[in-house]
């Protein structure tokens, strides 16, 4: 569980900041693509123009996508350390393991979130 939120802790920068721009961007890309016809393709350009200037976006700022990866990663923590405890069925002064993902979480933390 801790690879696989650490993995999602790492991508949701890009999903909560970049993915709520995608309509304006697949506009501007279509502009591009118009042929200058003239009066042809006019309209075709002036909707793109307005869907451009129009479009939704929806984007979280640095510091909310910050808490939600720092969660995400605490999450990934507490799962594993259960998941290893009822496996393995060890009492918790077997705290190897637990320092060991600990010390994972702590990189993690230093190359995702910092």
């Amino acid at each position: 569980p801790l690879v696989w939120l650490g993995s999602l802790a790492h991508y949701e920068d890009l999903g909560l900041t970049e993915a709520g721009r995608v309509l304006p961007l697949i506009a501007k890309t279509a502009h591009h693509f118009v042929p200058d016809w003239g009066s042809l393709t006019r309209p075709i350009s002036d909707i793109l123009t307005t869907v451009e200037q129009r479009a939704p976006t929806l984007t979280a700022s640095h510091d909310v996508v910050a808490f939600l990866q720092g969660s995400t990663l605490l999450a990934g923590v507490a799962m594993s350390s259960l998941l290893l405890q009822k496996l393995g069925r060890q009492h918790w002064s077997a705290w190897v393991h637990q320092a060991l993902m600990l010390l994972l979480m702590a990189e993690y933390w230093a190359i995702i979130i910092d």
